[in-house]
């Protein structure tokens, strides 16, 4: 499946690239649907756990077949050796910046297991995972601004205006919902999990900030992405790196 999704990306990019949004919702759609309801059909007639693993192959298999379908790209087998040098360029600092983002992640959960054990781990990682469902659903306007820093990346007062009305909406978006994770976080954990989760209420008033923040961090990591500083994200990771370190040690 993961295989598939890296094989998906390219006709994703195209026709992103080329503003066909509204194909891109079309695949989506499908893809977020037709999977999930033949994987629940399997569930109730006894395939358990692999009714998982089938939808996830169907979820990558619709994206590339789909994507392929509506896309103009056709693989070509051309090489061009000064587009792979701008590539490489770019994607060797991306690498490790999207390492070392994937390790802080999974190391985030570890560190919690270890120090403080299964409960405390399992309620953190189910309020982190309620925390960031505004980030899921902003997912496509990070798409988007993305592809607008890209295009805008040579004409600084456009770029300033895309980025301010960007983060204008993250903002007033993202920190309602943060204000009622930390005014109600007792409600909003009843209507989600029950009342076996209320241990969880203490966690999601501490995320609270961060669910407002993630979604305006990864706008400003989109700018520098959409601005080939790849590099300079790197040294953010740095910095992150080092202060996880250091609260866990």
């Amino acid at each position: 499946a993961r295989v598939l999704r890296l094989l998906a990306q390219v006709p994703q990019a195209e026709l992103e690239r080329s503003l066909r949004y509204g194909a891109v919702s079309a695949v989506n759609t499908v893809v977020g649907t037709v999977p999930n309801v033949l994987a629940v059909g399997l569930a109730w007639w006894g395939a358990g756990a692999w009714s998982l693993a089938v939808r996830d192959v169907l979820v990558t298999g619709l994206l590339l077949g789909l994507s392929f379908g509506v896309s103009a790209y056709r693989f070509r087998g051309q090489w061009s050796a000064p587009a792979r040098a701008r590539l490489m360029d770019f994607g060797r600092p991306m690498f490790v910046s999207r390492g070392i983002e994937i390790l802080l992640e999974r190391l985030d959960n570890v560190a919690g297991g270890v120090l403080f054990g299964n409960q405390p781990a399992g309620l953190y990682h189910t309020g982190r995972f309620v925390a960031e469902a505004g980030f899921v659903a902003t997912r496509p306007v990070e798409r988007i601004s993305l592809n607008l820093y890209a295009r805008l990346q040579h004409d600084a007062p456009r770029l300033a205006r895309a980025w301010g009305l960007t983060n204008y909406f993250l903002l007033r978006t993202m920190l309602a919902g943060a204000a009622v994770l930390l005014v109600f976080p007792d409600v909003v954990v009843a209507l989600l999990y029950g009342e076996a989760w209320r241990e969880m209420a203490p966690v999601l008033r501490w995320l609270a900030l961060y669910a407002g923040l993630f979604p305006v961090f990864h706008n400003a990591k989109n700018l520098l992405y959409g601005l080939g500083e790849v590099r300079a994200m790197v040294r953010v990771r740095d910095v992150q790196r080092v202060v996880f370190t250091a609260g866990v040690a």
